[in-house]
């Protein structure tokens, strides 16, 4: 293996490992970060879940679970292989936007939650209600800009 080779891989470690960090402090679980990215550079662009263990150092347990929620989320999803019974996983098409419709569905309901409450205090407390009004604010241009870039993705993706 020459020297650019080893760096190539040396920086696309560090990629699939700061990539993992980053699920990780938005509260997902460092390992399907590890697995996310794992999948996207997959040189043949799907990987076994044996494979998944080897290359991330995940047990079979965490990789059943991570790669089953994941398929749930959207992000990734099950191929077969001609000539092979193992199961195969690769990076749903689009995950990013697989990723957004969840998000902009959860903010939906939170906002639906938020307005229940407006409800409540309306009339009752001038000081909350101005606070729940401003959190329905903060979802209602999310939303919006959500719904956007996902319009715009479909648009120009067709």
């Amino acid at each position: 293996m020459g020297k650019d080779n080893t760096e190539f891989l040396r920086q696309v470690n560090e990629f699939i490992e700061n990539l993992a960090i980053t699920f990780e402090e938005y509260g997902i679980p460092r390992m399907a970060g590890k697995i996310f990215a794992n999948l996207l550079v997959a040189e043949k662009g799907y990987l076994s879940a044996r494979e998944l263990m080897d290359v991330t150092g995940g047990s079979k347990g965490s990789i059943s679970t991570l790669t089953r929620q994941m398929i749930n989320v959207g992000v990734i999803e099950k191929v077969g292989v001609a000539g092979s019974r193992l199961t195969y996983f690769k990076v749903a098409e689009p995950a990013m936007i697989g990723l957004l419709k969840r998000k902009l569905e959860h903010m939906k309901k939170v906002c639906r939650q938020l307005t229940v409450a407006l409800g409540l205090f309306e009339e009752r407390n001038e000081e909350i209600s101005d606070r729940i009004k401003q959190q329905i604010e903060v979802h209602h241009l999310s939303e919006e800009a959500l719904e956007s870039v996902i319009e715009r993705w479909n648009r120009n993706n067709k």
